[in-house]
């Protein structure tokens, strides 16, 4: 059986990361899951990890399912002690689970980011109309749309909503990003879920691109192809 491992910025497990690839994936592909603040109290992360104002933030969520803002560049460092973890249990990929901007990192096993795929995917599939994205805190505002500019896009339409909250205020930020104007939506956040790309979807006519559903993709296209 075939064995991709699932690395994330905040701790595991990640049911609701896992669940959602579980039903992408064909049966045949297992999922073993690494976390940067594995073994970690919630003093421990905050005090290693936490965001202390300065530099880029990312936002994940805590085995107890609370959220939590990280410094980017400390979890950028975390991230290779995850990455070796991953590799001595024997996986054949690892993909990491953020749609964060990530260094080179050392390993020897292929290793996939989503880097700018689905902000490319959104831009490809929007054809020139106005893009709508979503963003997981107001803080990462600034930041997100500084992602969409090195991707080509100078002005997105942003809209904030908690990826761990309810879906109503994700359908509800969709619907505002529809009446701005925005015909294709990217929930830019790994948080985001199959669940509220369908209900969103389905509730402001907007063709979504999904994170996750993207990154899935891409990691069983690498699996398919010939070594």
């Amino acid at each position: 059986m075939k064995t991709i491992a699932v690395l994330t910025i905040g701790q595991t497990p990640r049911s609701d990361i896992c669940n959602d690839f579980r039903a992408l994936l064909p049966p045949e592909i297992a999922l073993t899951e690494f976390g940067v603040c594995d073994g970690l109290s919630e003093r421990a992360i905050e005090e290693r990890f936490g965001y202390q104002g300065t530099g880029n933030m990312l936002v994940t969520r805590l085995r107890n399912g609370a959220l939590v803002k990280l410094s980017e560049a400390a979890v950028l460092l975390g991230m290779q002690d995850c990455i070796t973890r991953a590799e001595a249990s024997g996986t054949l990929l690892q993909i990491v689970a953020c749609t964060g901007v990530f260094p080179a990192y050392h390993h020897s096993r292929p290793l996939l980011f989503l880097g700018s795929l689905h902000r490319k995917s959104a831009i490809s599939q929007a054809q020139g109309a106005p893009i709508g994205v979503l963003v997981p805190v107001a803080e990462q505002c600034e930041q997100i749309a500084s992602w969409w500019l090195t991707a080509g896009i100078q002005a997105p339409l942003l809209e904030v909503a908690d990826p761990f909250g309810s879906i109503s205020e994700i359908v509800a930020a969709a619907m505002r990003l529809s009446e701005r104007g925005a015909r294709v939506l990217c929930m830019d956040c790994f948080g985001y879920s199959l669940q509220a790309r369908d209900i969103a979807s389905q509730e402001s006519k907007l063709k979504i691109i999904l994170p996750r559903e993207e990154l899935v993709h891409e990691a069983v296209h690498i699996l398919d192809a010939p070594h």
